[in-house]
Order: C-alpha cells, then structure tokens, then sequence
C-alpha cells in the first residue's frame, strides 16, 4: 500500500507549539568554501530532531554496512556519522551514483557549447561505432545514452562492452528504456571526442575546483566510477540542490538542460531524467527487469527528490522543496541492494521523516489504544495495551524528550520521581507505522 494512502488513515496532531516548527520556505543556502576543510554545522534540535530518533537512524545505517553518513538543510551540517575504521577523509567509490556526476559534466559542456545533446553519436566518434546498419546508428544521438533509450542490446556479463560486434540493436532508439553500461561507458569517448579533454581533464577544469570537491574518476571492472570523501559527494549534492550554481557563481548555465537531468526524459521510464533518478512519478522500473511498477520510487520520501544511486547503497539524495541533501556510503546493505538500491533508500528515508520530534501521530480509536494513568500514593505511571509495545517516548510541554526505551511489553511501570510538575505526552510505537499518543499529569 502507498504510504500517503497508509497516513491517511491516521490523524495528526500538533500537540503543543513547542513541537511545531512550520517550514518556511527555502531558506538562502551556505556553500562552504572551495579552500578549506571548514563547514558550517547547525544542531539537529534546529530541526527538532529527536536524540533517540537519530540513535535509531543511526544504529540502522550501521547494521547495514554502512560507512559514512550526512544530511545537510541549506547547505549547513546537520548530521554526520562515521562508522568503524571509516572517516571524513576516507574515500569510497560512487558506483553508479557517479552517472548523476556525469551528466552534469555533460550540461557544462553543453552551456560551453562544446557539445550538443541532440545531434547523433556518429557525429563525435564516427561512423561504424556499432554494428548497425548507417540508417540505424545515425539515430542514436548522445540524448539517448543520457536517457538509456539508446536501444542497443545488453549483454548480461558483457553488458560494458563497448567495441562495435558487441553493440547490436534490439529497437530502435527511444523505444526501449534499458539500463545499459555500454551506453554509459560510451558517454566517455563521446565526451573526449567533444572536448578532447577525458572526464578528470574536463571535471578538473569546469567543476572540481570551482565547488572545492576532491576525488576523479577511475576505471574499476571495465566501468568508470567516481572515488572521493562523503563531503565531496556532500558537495556535489548541494552543486545539484543550487541548480549548477555555487555561491552564485554559475558553472551549469544551461538551465534547460538541468532541469531536462532532473525531468522524466522518456514517457517509457517516468523515474529516470538524465542518469539521475526521479520520485514522485506514476511508475517506474529498474535495471534488469522490463517490468513497470506503479506508485513512486521511493514512498517515504519527498516528491520533489532526485537521487544518485549507486551499487551497494551509495546515495546522494536532493530534495529542493525542503533544501536537504544526504549522502550515504558503504558496503551492501542487507535488504534492497543491487544496481539501483531504492529499496534501501526508501528505507534510510522511513527513518529520516521519523527524525522530527514536531508531531504525533495517533491511530483511530481500536481496541489496541494504550491507557496510561498515575499509580496512586507513588512515583509512577502505568501503562497497558492488549498488544506489545515496540518503543515509547516522552515528552514535556516545551518538548524536550524525558524518556526513551526500546520495550517489548504490554504492561509498563514508569519512575516519575525525576519528573517535574506538568503535563507530559507519551508517544508509544506498535510498530514503524502504528504509534499512539497519550497525555498524562504529574501533580
């Protein structure tokens, strides 16, 4: 089921002001500088960020092999987390996140006028490029492996080879999408060609030191890849969330294209722009599989966000209406991994959206609806429910968090001897999607 299909089934409440922090708008977005290490960082309780809820978040990237994590709002560190050995200077390879980096390398050449999208393949690297008859290959134009529409054959494990017998057409262009590393790998010598310059010449001149974003590109497995630390990826991140610009200076000029990368390019896959993915799209599919799914890439996340998304869950999330990127690095994750990890990413998502301590949500009045209520002549509440309690929380009116425990009852005692006088909320977790809100007095 659609999660806003779940939600509305539920009601939501603001309980109290002190738990309500409306958002504004965007908000003017700090770069840090190209030549230092420096970056600005604002508290998670600006955000209203529960402890306990970034602890769960946490605990959940770290069972998950993760590396490194950070969530930037407006441009300013929120969160950042290294796990085990793994630090801000240790570098990672983007996998196939580094697509997203490449089609923005892509739009500079175009706002250059170094190359132009449109025209056909065969007009930067020539004619017999595949085995196609000339008819079928002059179709093909750079657009078209920008889109994966490109309608060449994949190869399973061959899948990145590039010479002319292994590219054999399946339809003609634009009439399949097919996620295809040929078509990637092609993007390269198409580039080179255009430029005379190859992805780290041309990225070092037109990006890297203009954002002060460290890592280059390296061939692993026959694939190009980008290597780099979490705050270059971060970077590059909020480059995307600013439209191409940084600090005002503007280094993808040609706006038409970028909003082309973070566009549906092709009716046949709604959740893919320009090597980038899209949410909020009526369906989508993913590599390997020619099935169309119904419903949004990734449910639990803003509509608006576009994402690069890498094997073995490397992420770079951009969500423009609310000003946010993060990023995540590190090993496979136990559940939704593969080329496009988006179930992953739903999942670190799920997490995300329950950081913010601002509202409750309560179920409909059912039989499993939790009573709480002072214990006479002591110290305590008690709470009682016919079904176990996951987790509960609690807050005082100004919303600051008093408790919390991971519980597994349906009978729980609590000590309120260190509680002051005053109204209290407590917010008791079912599970992920099932939570109640109770209110209480200690006299």
């Amino acid at each position: 089921m659609n999660i806003r299909n779940l939600l509305s089934n539920f009601t939501i409440v603001c309980l109290l002001q002190a738990f309500s922090t409306p958002y504004l708008g965007a908000q003017e977005l700090y770069f840090p500088s190209k030549g230092t290490s420096q970056w600005q960082k604002s508290s998670p309780s600006s955000l209203n960020y529960c402890k306990p809820e970034i602890d769960s978040l946490y605990n959940y990237l770290e069972n998950n092999n993760t590396k490194g994590f950070i969530l930037l709002k407006d441009g300013k560190i929120i969160l950042e987390k290294y796990f085990g050995s793994f630090t801000k200077d240790s570098s990672w390879e983007w996998q196939e996140a580094s697509h997203t980096l490449t089609a923005a390398l892509f739009g500079i050449a175009q706002s250059n006028q170094a190359i132009d999208i449109k025209k056909p393949v065969s007009f930067y690297l020539g004619e017999g490029w595949t085995s196609l008859a000339k008819s079928q290959e002059s179709q093909i134009t750079v657009e078209d492996h920008l889109k994966m529409t490109s309608g060449l054959e994949t190869k399973g494990k061959n899948d990145n080879c590039i010479k002319p017998e292994c590219l054999k057409l399946k339809k003609p262009a634009s009439e399949q999408w097919q996620y295809h590393e040929a078509t990637y790998l092609l993007l390269e010598n198409i580039l080179k060609a255009a430029t005379n310059k190859s992805y780290n010449q041309f990225l070092f001149n037109s990006l890297r030191g203009e954002i002060g974003m460290g890592g280059s590109y390296s061939n692993n497995s026959n694939t190009s890849s980008y290597r780099s630390n979490l705050r270059a990826a971060a970077r590059f991140g909020l480059f995307m969330l600013a439209k191409g610009t940084w600090n005002n200076d503007s280094i993808l000029t040609d706006q038409s294209y970028f909003e082309q990368l973070i566009s549906p390019s092709q009716e046949l896959n709604e959740a893919f722009g320009y090597l980038t993915w899209l949410n909020g799209q009526n369906s989508y599919q993913l590599p390997q599989s020619s099935h169309l799914f119904e419903g949004e890439l990734n449910p639990y996340a803003p509509s608006d966000l576009f994402v690069a998304l890498g094997k073995n869950g490397q992420l770079i999330n951009v969500v423009p209406s609310e000003n946010l990127v993060w990023v995540r690095f590190g090993g496979a994750p136990e559940i939704g991994n593969g080329t496009i990890p988006a179930i992953f990413n739903n999942n670190v998502w799920k997490r995300i959206q329950n950081l913010d301590c601002q509202a409750f949500t309560i179920t409909q009045e059912t039989e499993n609806t939790p009573s709480i209520a002072p214990k006479p002549g002591k110290d305590e509440i008690r709470i009682t429910t016919k079904i176990p309690i996951q987790k509960l929380m609690i807050a005082d009116a100004r919303g600051e968090i008093q408790f919390a425990e991971d519980i597994n009852s349906k009978k729980l005692s609590i000590n309120t001897k260190e509680f002051k006088k005053g109204t209290y909320y407590a917010r008791i977790y079912f599970s992920e999607e099932i939570v109640s809100t109770q209110k209480f007095v200690v006299k």
